[in-house]
């Protein structure tokens, strides 16, 4: 990722980076900047994306694109993670 590479260190290494606790920060704060961006129009933001799946990738991303979680909790789609507040996720940002 672009973002992990700006960073530096072990975060250069998308197989080595969650290894670095400054990881989980960076997204936090990925994560908290991405909410503040759809709060400011949240009726024409919350659903809106667009791209490729993957990194260099051809298959366009769509709200139905299913994030698999290897066992750890039932696969979700994108659209049932885009709002932080929803039944997914349901948390929020006090800040």
């Amino acid at each position: 990722m672009f973002s992990n590479a700006i960073v530096g260190g072990v975060m250069e290494d998308i197989d080595a980076s969650p290894g670095d606790p400054l990881f989980y920060i960076h997204h936090g704060f990925i994560d908290r900047l991405w909410w503040k961006w759809q709060s400011e129009n949240l009726n024409g933001r919350l659903y809106q994306l667009g791209g490729p799946s993957a990194q260099g990738g051809t298959e366009e991303l769509t709200l139905d694109y299913v994030l698999t979680t290897y066992g750890i909790r039932p696969n979700v789609t994108v659209k049932e993670v885009m709002d932080i507040q929803g039944g997914v996720l349901c948390y929020k940002y006090d800040y």
